[in-house]
């Protein structure tokens, strides 16, 4: 991967070597306002829950798993956004807020269950049996999952490998 993951005035540099630089964990750039419920990673992102039921993502968004309406990316090199945002999970232009515990993250896709409606919402690649009901290959926002046989109210999700439960 290109970009120094640890100087986030440097986005774009030579590749990081990991077999010669120390490696130890380093407080994220831009992290220290929050006050984290969960963090959870995915390949080369990561979102968290913060304790006032928000989600803020960081990382690569080659995929749009960082849920800002935008895609990252060069055939050159990988970008990396050192900036956690706040995203929300919004419903015909409603935010339902981020149900306690929910998120859940897994390679590049991310999801978490809407606290006003207890519906999933995903954002990212969709490797799960074409998730997104327009059978899109990714969403850049949380988007609320449809297209089930009957109406749930979930009260957890699990992202694996191979599918969702």
């Amino acid at each position: 991967n290109y970009g120094d993951s640890l100087n986030p005035a440097n986005p774009v540099s030579e590749p990081y070597n990991w077999t010669t630089e120390e490696n130890f964990a380093r407080v994220v750039p831009g992290t220290e306002s929050f006050d984290f419920r969960n963090v959870e990673s995915g390949n080369n992102f990561a979102c968290a829950e913060t304790k006032n039921n928000t989600i803020v993502c960081w990382g690569q968004n080659k995929s749009g798993q960082l849920g800002r309406n935008n895609i990252d990316s060069s055939i050159y090199y990988t970008v990396y956004s050192f900036a956690p945002q706040e995203i929300s999970l919004m419903d015909n232009s409603v935010n339902v807020g981020v149900k306690a515990g929910s998120l859940v993250v897994q390679d590049s896709t991310a999801c978490a269950i809407g606290a006003a409606d207890n519906q999933v919402y995903c954002w990212g690649a969709s490797f799960y049996s074409n998730m997104y009901e327009d059978s899109a290959s990714y969403k850049m926002v949380p988007t609320k999952l449809t297209g089930f046989t009957q109406s749930y109210n979930f009260k957890k999700i699990k992202l694996a490998e191979s599918g969702m439960c």
